[in-house]
């Protein structure tokens, strides 16, 4: 079983605050912190905590930025040579974080916006895979490129919409799941839900593209819908306190991805995905909180078996 991940590494620079400034306000007395990020390489750690074999492909600057995220990988057992060095800066992403966990993030994107279809096809062989998870801190050519790589090399593709990126009707045909969050998924959809409720719009977005939808919805849970069937809310696991929600969506997708490659399906896949983000929140920054398959199964009982 193998995963390779596509999409952004970063360094987040994270600003701790008891609320976050209005427009125009200046706030002083924030606290600091500097750390690995980038959906994709978070993803990464992620899965290979979990005990997944995990590859990555992103692409990072000449700087003192990219040498730090090649040991990082070295050292969580992530494989980095799809990963290409590129002159330029790696990206970078302000993180404020509020005292009640709430985030809001900045992203400068480097040299993520020149991560190509075209070095895409330079790591042809990484797609042969068992499955392939795309987020989308990269541009949307090569969001396109990556899942129809996949898709050709028969691998399972999840797509982590986040950005949303611009799709064609050939695209969702590359796609078996998606996993966006409330408001992506009314994004993906293409027309006006407002009103409607978000396991409609999960229905509705499974039918149109012929997918296979999963959203998440923080301490609500998520909403899970397949052409076809009636969309299912599955509770979140509670977490004992939330310290920092940054990296919650990227551990719920390396939960996912890592329980899907085992054999479970779509429904106890999201059930051990939404009890890795709920151990995710739990510490300050991304890289600490990610559990190990271990804690997840000591704190609620669930396992990667089948």
């Amino acid at each position: 079983m193998k995963l390779l991940v596509v999409g952004g590494y970063g360094v987040g620079l994270s600003f701790f605050t008891d609320h976050a400034p209005e427009a125009g306000e200046t706030l002083s007395g924030a606290r600091l912190t500097e750390h690995h990020g980038g959906k994709a390489s978070n993803q990464a750690v992620a899965a290979s905590r979990l005990g997944i074999e995990v590859e990555l492909c992103t692409s990072v600057g000449a700087d003192s930025f990219g040498e730090a995220a090649f040991h990082l990988w070295e050292t969580e057992s992530v494989g980095s040579s799809s990963v290409t060095s590129l002159s330029g800066k790696t990206m970078v992403g302000c993180i404020i974080t509020e005292a009640n966990g709430e985030n809001r993030i900045l992203l400068a994107n480097g040299v993520l916006d020149d991560f190509t279809p075209e070095i895409i096809e330079n790591q042809i062989e990484a797609f042969s895979t068992d499955m392939v998870l795309v987020s989308c801190e990269v541009p949307s050519s090569t969001v396109r490129r990556a899942l129809k790589l996949a898709h050709e090399k028969g691998a399972r593709t999840i797509l982590n919409p986040a950005p949303v990126p611009e799709l064609t009707d050939e695209d969702w045909a590359n796609i078996d799941v998606v996993t966006p969050n409330s408001t992506e998924a009314r994004q993906l959809l293409g027309e006006d839900s407002t009103g409607i409720e978000i396991p409609r719009v999960a229905e509705l977005l499974a039918e149109k593209y012929q997918v296979a939808v999963v959203v998440t919805n923080g301490s609500h849970g998520c909403v899970v819908a397949v052409p076809g069937g009636t969309a299912e809310v599955i509770p979140a696991h509670r977490a004992e306190r939330v310290v920092d929600t940054t990296g919650a969506g990227d551990s719920f997708n390396a939960g996912l991805a890592a329980a899907l490659l085992h054999g479970l399906d779509l429904h106890q896949a999201v059930k051990y995905g939404t009890a890795v983000g709920a151990l995710a929140v739990e510490t300050e920054g991304v890289i600490p909180a990610l559990p190990t398959a271990k804690t997840v199964q000591e704190r609620f009982g669930l396992t990667l078996e089948r």
